[in-house]
């Protein structure tokens, strides 16, 4: 689903209460990346999967491009 993902940060919060506090330093990736134009059918869900998803509505527009975030730690791996 496109926009900020709340579950996201959640899971964030859950992961740094159990983390030592040196680990709650880590550093955050941001990158983009493009997306090849293909569309696949999934049967168990009847639905083609890779249009962009609005949340309750889709729409007849392939994505293009996906937002990748990766949080690294600065003490750990």
């Amino acid at each position: 689903m496109p926009g900020i993902n709340d579950k996201l940060f959640k899971a964030f919060k859950v992961k740094l209460n159990i983390l030592p506090l040196m680990e709650h330093y880590f550093v955050l990736y941001a990158d983009e990346m493009s997306l090849k134009n293909y569309l696949f059918y999934d049967i168990s869900r009847d639905e083609i999967i890779n249009f962009e998803d609005f949340g309750n509505r889709k729409t007849s527009v392939s994505a293009k491009s996906a937002l990748i975030i990766i949080a690294h730690s600065v003490a750990e791996n």
